[in-house]
């Protein structure tokens, strides 16, 4: 009672500095890591979903979320044996993995000639049978083992009981599990109906019907005047309105202090409190915490605190389920804060270990060696219960990564020893993002015209800012997640077109003025039941089209859409005329200078700084769907969950400004008077290839610029033909052209809910000259950042800022998709069927759930889930002084959340970080398999294909 008497007596405002609430602040801030960092889904940021525990080893963090969250830690052992099936793991992998967890110590003898190594890989060969304890008991009887094996189930027997298993140490049991216990009903459902109500209103983006009043004076303050009227009959919002007036003069800090202490919490428990009471709801939580942080990815902030002011509400609606629960179904009628003891002394007992479970699983393991009675002894019996489930997934994801790691570097090896031959000329340059998806694309288009050059990096290409297009309402930032712009640049009718621009605007304006209302109307009792009569059998039509006939709707829509288009020809207004940045009139762009700094900031990281083309293409990326809440997540992560065309776009017309170039000339970087930059769009869910400017083309390079188009056109085409054997609704005998349509439908298809697989296939990541992947087809696995090592400087600063992205940004992509993979309900978002979009922020199973966050079963089911391989073309030493000046590196690296491997740039020699020291890599003496083209080689195949060459010139596909 002394923390409820000291919240009673001091600074009910909050105002003054307290030590109390100093603590109560720091363990908020502490529970709240545990929360998805998740932003709105209308800029999905892939991040890594274990963010809390990145301070831990993957092993230990992913085995502690597992209990923290209530989540699956690895793939199941099933997954496991069906990948041994296809030839995905091998025994030498398993014994490999077993050595490297295990060391010296899996040669024990445990019983003459069982080593414990044997013992392992018998119990990882051989499928061990788990499952609830009823489904044992039933494996059990139905086999009827104990009398058909009575000698080894006796002798396991013996062996278990001088095996004491160590019985668990409680952690903090919230009130609402106790309860649950205890058979009263789960006051969580009461508190979870309203308050979902209550925060997808306040957080509304504008879809809610009728918006929530005053949400100016905060999530607290609004909830406690709105339901603080006692005009209940009764119940437990009766008790909830005594509260609710209660807290009203009270600050939200002081609401969660005696909130606290009402639930009996003492202050040793506030963090395990309060991240129970977190995780209870932690989609809404987290999604309140960021939009508090990054208000300037959604057009309606929340105030500041909104988040604290969440957590006293979510209490003050616990203290009143909870009271009402305890005395409806328990017949408690004490004080609240006595009521955790009262549970206390009516809990049952715990149960004691089943011993029959413990003896099935060293009678499975004495099965899978083909023991004999006898040979089963203690050692054995202790070393089988020891190696759990959780122990043997982990082994066999070891050994599943060690495969694919080998693989993946003898294909790396091979390329240094069989280096492909030098380009002669070069006819045109294109730049694109180091994602994965376009490992294809460069590979299809440097298979169409050898004499090209393709790179790759971060897709916002060093032009950090916020971006509004012509037909646009907001700024968007286009950078990574964590940078905040500092710039804005806007996109702007040339001058013949502003009057029609103005038109169209005015109309959009009005259509979408109409179109909200008409919505809203929908959703209201007497004009919904007037409009869905009236206009309900009209709205058929579009949606049977949109269904049967998708690519046809599709173009009827864009022809429709003409009325209300932005103009023909813009321009991007890049350059500022005000000394001070801001995001109107004259604010609005870069100095020379700034631009200068962007342009050399690209060309040094990739290596451009000589011999360029006549023509380089900047491409950015993005995705385009119909009905696809998880669009985002298909677009540009380096440019913050959004398409990465304008990037593209301004990083063209900065290196094609004389004054830049001419600034950059005296930096180091002479870029030849006839090279022209042309930037553009890769959409890569119909794979539609949009070039900007081509008005500007030099009329000397307009030849030159179509025949590098048609390049380009065949390239998409071969790489739609490739991405389509992985649907099977596509026939694996398709033609480019007809993959193209296969696309384009998808992507308009109404009912589609896999129109891309986005990264689904991201695996390894090489940071490197393209000259050691080029003529490998690598089945859309790597992300390929260019880097050049022999023009970095002494403290190889280039490559400091590549893995500076390179690890938070693939990695943080590669550890979502594989935890979504492993988990798809826990961390993923479960299937996209039953998501409805809530508040324009995120998605909801039907019409009340939590925010489901993580990634949607139709993204990441054909996922490989392994941790991310990063080869980084550079020596030992100079990684270690990475690992020194970055701690997020270090952290990645050093605590295996993505392994390393190094490729010295001097000899190719190939070396793999093990956590403390690089280890010599050993390639295979297989020669690597040889393919005509790449067509040649996936044609007919859906599943993950091993790596192989290609020759120069692929074939096209028939």
């Amino acid at each position: 009672m002394v923390l409820k008497q000291y919240a009673e007596a001091t600074s009910p405002d909050g105002s003054a500095e307290d030590p109390i609430l100093d603590r109560l602040k720091n363990c908020i801030e502490r529970a709240s890591h545990l929360l998805p960092a998740q932003g709105p889904i209308s800029v999905f940021i892939h991040h890594n979903t274990l963010h809390a525990f990145e301070h831990l080893p993957f092993k230990e963090a992913t085995r502690k979320a597992a209990r923290v969250f209530g989540c699956e830690p690895y793939p199941t052992e099933a997954r496991f044996h069906t990948e041994m099936a296809k030839g995905r793991i091998l025994p030498d992998d398993l014994r490999a993995a077993i050595r490297a967890e295990y060391g010296e110590g899996s040669s024990a003898e445990l019983a003459p000639g069982i080593r414990r190594s044997d013992l392992m890989l018998a119990m990882l060969s051989r499928p061990i049978w788990s499952g609830t304890p009823a489904e044992l008991r039933w494996k059990i009887a139905e086999d009827d083992i104990p009398r058909r094996f009575a000698r080894l189930w006796q002798r396991c027997a013996i062996a278990v009981r001088a095996c004491p298993e160590s019985p668990e140490i409680p952690g903090f049991i919230p009130l609402r599990d106790s309860l649950l216990r205890a058979g009263a009903a789960d006051p969580g459902s009461l508190v979870g109906d309203l308050l979902i109500r209550y925060s997808a209103a306040f957080l509304d983006q504008g879809l809610s019907r009728t918006p929530l009043p005053n949400k100016e004076a905060g999530f607290f303050r609004v909830f406690t005047d709105l339901y603080s009227h006692s005009g209940f009959p009764g119940g437990w919002r009766k008790g909830l309105a005594r509260l609710c007036v209660r807290a009203g003069g009270r600050s939200p800090l002081h609401c969660i202090l005696e909130s606290l202490a009402e639930l009996g919490v003492t202050e040793d428990l506030w963090t395990d409190a309060l991240s129970a009471t977190m995780l209870e709801l932690r989609g809404w939580g987290g999604m309140i915490h960021q939009v508090e942080e990054r208000g300037d990815r959604v057009h309606h902030p929340i105030p500041e605190g909104s988040f604290v002011e969440f957590i006293a509400v979510r209490l003050l609606l616990d203290r009143a389920a909870i009271t009402h629960v305890a005395r409806e179904d328990l017949g408690y009628a004490g004080p609240l804060p006595d009521l955790r003891s009262w549970l206390a002394e009516r809990q049952p007992p715990p149960e004691s270990p089943n011993e029959e479970l413990r003896v099935y699983e060293v009678f499975q393991a004495a099965r899978a060696l083909g023991l004999a009675p006898e040979a089963v002894g203690i050692p054995l019996a202790r070393e089988a219960l020891d190696f759990t489930g959780v122990k043997r997934r982990w082994v066999f994801l070891l050994a599943y990564e060690r495969h694919f790691r080998l693989r993946t570097l003898d294909a790396l090896a091979h390329r240094v020893e069989h280096p492909a031959a030098p380009l002669r000329t070069t006819r045109f340059q294109v730049l694109t993002c180091l994602d994965e998806r376009e490992e294809s694309f460069r590979r299809h288009l440097e298979e169409v015209a050898p004499d090209c050059e393709t790179f790759g990096t971060a897709g916002f290409f060093a032009a950090v800012m916020y971006y509004r297009g012509v037909a646009q309402a907001h700024y968007t930032p286009l950078c990574p997640v964590v940078v905040r712009p500092k710039h804005w640049v806007e996109e702007r009718p040339c001058e013949p077109y502003e009057d029609s621009h103005r038109k169209s605007r005015r109309m959009r304006r009005a259509l979408g003025r109409s179109t909200h209302q008409f919505h809203l109307g929908t959703r209201g009792l007497a004009l919904g039941a007037i409009l869905a009569a009236g206009l309900g059998a009209l709205a058929t039509f579009p949606l049977v089209a949109r269904v049967l006939f998708p690519g046809l709707t599709a173009r009827l829509r864009r022809r429709a859409g003409r009325i209300v288009a932005a103009p023909k020809k813009t321009r991007l207004q890049l350059e500022r005329s005000e000394s001070a940045p801001g995001p109107e009139g004259e604010g609005v762009g870069f100095s020379v200078d700034e631009m200068t700094g962007i342009g050399e900031r690209l060309l040094r990281d990739i290596g451009l700084t000589r011999d360029f083309a006549r023509l380089v293409f900047t491409l950015g990326h993005g995705s385009h769907s119909m009905n696809n809440p998880h669009e985002s997540a298909h677009d540009c992560g380096a440019c913050g969950g959004a398409v990465g065309g304008p990037n593209g776009r301004a990083i063209a017309q900065i290196l094609n400004d004389p004054r830049v170039r001419a600034a950059l000339a005296g930096r180091g970087i002479p870029i030849p008077a006839e090279t022209h930059f042309v930037g553009g769009l890769h959409n890569t869910c119909n794979e539609y290839v949009k070039f900007a400017d081509t008005e500007l083309i030099p009329a000397s390079h307009r030849a030159e610029f179509e025949a590098a188009r048609a390049s380009v056109e065949e390239a998409i085409g071969r790489n739609a033909h490739e991405r389509t054997r992985r649907f099977d609704s596509a026939p694996l005998d398709i033609t480019p052209d007809m993959a193209l349509a296969h696309l384009d439908a998808r992507a308009e298809d109404l009912a589609q809910v896999r129109p891309e697989w986005g990264h689904a296939t991201n695996a390894f990541c090489v940071v490197g000259r393209r000259e050691r992947t080029r003529g490998l087809y690598l089945d859309r696995r790597p992300f390929l950042a260019s880097y050049d090592p022999t023009q970095d400087d002494a403290d190889a600063s280039i490559l400091a800022r590549t893995l500076a992205a390179v690890f938070p940004v693939c990695g943080g992509i590669n550890l979502e998709y594989y935890f979504s993979h492993v988990d798809p309900r826990g961390y993923g978002s479960g299937t996209k069927l039953p998501h409805n979009i809530t508040a324009l922020l995120g998605v909801m199973d039907g019409a009340a759930s939590d925010l489901r966050t993580g990634l949607p079963w139709q993204m990441t089911e054909i996922h490989e889930p392994v941790r991310l391989l990063i080869v980084i073309e550079t020596t030992a030493e100079i990684f270690r002084s990475m690992m020194h000046g970055n701690a997020t590196v270090d952290g990645l690296a050093r605590k295996g959340w993505v392994q390393v491997a190094l490729m010295h740039p001097a000899t190719g020699a190939l070396s793999v970080f093990d956590g403390d020291n690089f280890v010599p890599h050993e390639p295979s003496s297989s020669p690597l398999r040889r393919a005509g083209s790449s067509v040649e080689w996936y044609g007919g195949k859906r599943d993950h294909l091993e790596f192989v060459e290609i020759s120069r010139n692929g074939a096209t596909p028939s």
